[in-house]
């Protein structure tokens, strides 16, 4: 069998006889006295040892309130085991009015991320320049009425220099949105536009235009207009994507190719700039930086609390290892993207998301085989957690490939058409969705089977149910999200920043809160002039 505890071989036996939920009954502690002995020993107590006179019986009210839900948790080995706690947990101590209160401290700071999200700064500025002008803000070309110029004329431009970015502006967009020609108002168009892209860049506005550095030139951008009947505007597409601002100001050169078998549709074309909102990225760092210094504390605590060698079980473990997954889910870096120019940082942060991801996934994996099988898998347990485990290294391997392979892309070539990915790259990224959604329906159906197989194990609920509703909210959220494009499979998107970084820092704390050790199940207290030790050395 694969020993999965954690804390083990610290000379703490493997199960006990009596269970106490007082730790102040001195009659308790003096009955526990000879075990305390053989802990520091390194020797097993015997069930006489820690059996005393004044400990309540297996059947007595006093065991059922936390003796029957730690009895098996703390004793019995092999499958069946339990989870293998050997300490009260502040979740073994909840009641039901607590439960609720918990639950609707969770659904306010919900609510509160809601609105937030809803009426906070938007996330990104966007303006809008447009070929022509015409009165009353038609788009319907009229040589009386209208200034500017027909992208659709041959030998005609757009040339633009862009206002000058901020640093908290962070990335910078250029959309094209296509309106159909006089002649096919009422009428659906599919038909190819071809453009030639060029820009430049510079940090000095003053600067000659042909000593401004030269990203790309006459770069080649094909995409389809499509238009609808009963609307003149088409469906916009993307054309320049700078994903970190390399330089202050940007100028860029668009012509219609000749070939473009689109062209006698096109009429007025609209460039929509987004840019990161400055208020927006204030308020990123502000919600980072608090949720760093929160998962910071909460780790030191953790670690004050727990710091000897014989508390470290696999509970404890877990949420020392989410936690630090937390700060690097909230990236402690994340400032740099705003300075540093190149798109290290940016990567940085994907990763860091994966990385949490997969520790949340994992965690939930890990949890429910402990319930189902103790701290020793049998045979087909150890198979099916390997394989569970693969695919999501596999996942995290795979997602951090490709957000590689997109940033290093879009830094060689600021025309979007060039680095938008082609069919195998379309392909790595539905199978990187696939692996993801394995993953989660994985831990769904782990959690189903150890429902059922816990169904005589009553006092295993807690344990149970704390693991399972957190996570079911948690994937609800997900796939939510994802319906509403504010989740991918690897990293959240910018619009659901506020709520999905909240939710996932809510969900470590409660998990921190719940897994809190409070005294060792036998009743004493914690030794605090033990050798303090770390999840890594316990």
């Amino acid at each position: 069998m694969t020993d999965l505890g954690a804390g083990r071989g610290s000379g703490l036996p493997t199960s006990y006889d009596t269970i106490s939920d007082d730790p102040t009954n001195s009659s308790e502690r003096t009955a526990t006295s000879s075990t305390t002995n053989s802990y520091a020993a390194g020797a097993p107590a015997s069930t006489s040892q820690s059996r005393g006179n004044n400990s309540p019986s297996v059947g007595s009210p006093r065991d059922a309130s936390v003796g029957s839900i730690l009895r098996e948790s703390v004793g019995g080995g092999g499958r069946g085991g339990g989870i293998g706690s050997r300490y009260v947990l502040l979740l073994h101590r909840l009641t039901w009015r607590s439960g609720l209160l918990l639950l609707s401290a969770a659904l306010l700071w919900i609510m509160i991320l809601m609105i937030v999200e809803g009426f906070g700064p938007n996330t990104y500025n966007m303006k809008e320049y447009s070929t022509y002008e015409c009165e009353n803000g038609s788009h319907i070309w009229n040589p009386n009425t209208c200034v500017g110029t027909q992208l659709s004329m041959n030998g005609t431009k757009f040339d633009k220099v862009f206002p000058q970015f901020d640093i908290l502006n962070k990335m910078w967009i250029l959309q094209v949105v296509p309106y159909k020609s006089e002649p096919y108002i009422g009428k659906s168009v599919d038909k190819t536009l071809t453009f030639r892209v060029s820009v430049w860049g510079s940090d000095d506005e003053d600067k000659d235009r042909a000593s401004w550095d030269l990203l790309t030139k006459n770069d080649s951008h094909t995409n389809d207009m499509e238009c609808s009947s009963s609307h003149l505007r088409c469906d916009p597409f993307i054309l320049v994507l700078e994903e970190y601002l390399e330089y202050a100001w940007y100028r860029v050169t668009v012509m219609l190719d000749h070939p473009s078998s689109g062209r006698a549709y096109l009429g007025d074309v609209v460039f929509q700039e987004f840019t990161y909102n400055e208020e927006y990225s204030n308020m990123q760092i502000a919600f980072r930086t608090i949720y760093i210094l929160i998962a910071l504390a909460i780790m030191v605590f953790y670690i004050m609390r727990v710091r000897t060698k014989r508390i470290w079980d696999w509970q404890q473990r877990s949420v020392f290892y989410m936690l630090l997954a937390l700060v690097l889910l909230n990236d402690p870096v994340f400032s740099m993207e705003f300075v540093a120019r190149g798109w290290t940082f940016q990567f940085i942060h994907a990763f860091f998301e994966v990385i949490f991801i997969s520790a949340m996934i994992m965690y939930w994996m890990l949890g429910m085989d402990i319930i189902r099988y103790g701290e020793t898998l049998s045979s087909l347990g150890r198979v099916t957690f390997i394989v569970r485990m693969v695919a999501v290294v596999l996942y995290a391997s795979l997602a951090s490939f490709f957000l590689t392979l997109v940033r290093i892309r879009a830094a060689e070539d600021p025309v979007y058409g060039d680095h938008n990915g082609g069919d195998s790259e379309v392909l790595l990224f539905y199978f990187i969705t696939v692996l993801w959604s394995f993953c989660i329906s994985a831990s769904i159906v782990n959690a189903f089977y150890t429902f059922v197989y816990n169904l005589h194990r009553p006092q295993l609920l807690r344990e149970f149910m704390f693991l399972l509703l957190p996570m079911l909210f948690v994937v609800l959220c997900t796939f939510v999200g994802m319906f509403f494009g504010t989740f991918a499979p690897f990293v959240g998107t910018d619009s659901g920043f506020v709520f999905f970084f909240g939710l996932y820092n809510m969900y470590v704390w409660l998990i921190a809160l719940g897994n809190y050790p409070l005294y060792p199940a036998d009743g004493q207290t914690l030794p605090h002039n033990a050798t303090p030790t770390t999840p890594l050395t316990a």
